[in-house]
């Protein structure tokens, strides 16, 4: 399987490199609902953001009324779905951010969750957009 990405912290999922859809995180195991699937750390975001940058359109996600995040694992690749199989459990005290299983999965389906619009805060308007420029005039 030549599109398939080792992880060397986990036999229970896979990344897999799908033509279309980009990377996909792919269950090893079966899950059953309210399984634990992954915790991921995370680093809360105090940067100003650059709305030209792709890795800061597509990765932060939602923290609490304040910040946003970035999750250090598989956290931030999991793909969006209507229908989906897992979601996010936030630990505020811990820092922590884990997929939990809303639905059974099975060896080989794909892990995927319902982003929501407090997912990627700063796409949805709900966390503020600073200009460098107009930060340096005020």
């Amino acid at each position: 399987m030549e599109n398939r990405i080792i992880l060397p912290e986990t036999n229970h999922y896979y990344l897999f490199k799908h033509s279309s859809k980009g990377i996909c995180v792919i269950a090893n195991k079966n899950y059953e609902i309210n399984d634990l699937i992954t915790t991921n750390y995370i680093a809360v975001i105090d940067w100003i953001m650059d709305e030209n940058s792709s890795f800061q359109r597509e990765y932060p996600m939602y923290w609490n009324e304040e910040n946003a995040c970035i999750a250090f694992g598989v956290a931030n690749l999991i793909n969006h779905s209507k229908f989906p199989n897992c979601k996010l459990s936030i630990d505020i005290e811990r820092r922590t951010m884990s997929l939990m299983c809303i639905r059974e999965i099975n060896i080989g389906d794909e892990i995927v969750m319902d982003y929501g619009s407090e997912h990627y805060p700063f796409r949805s308007g709900e966390v503020e957009i600073i200009d460098e420029q107009e930060k340096t005039t005020a």
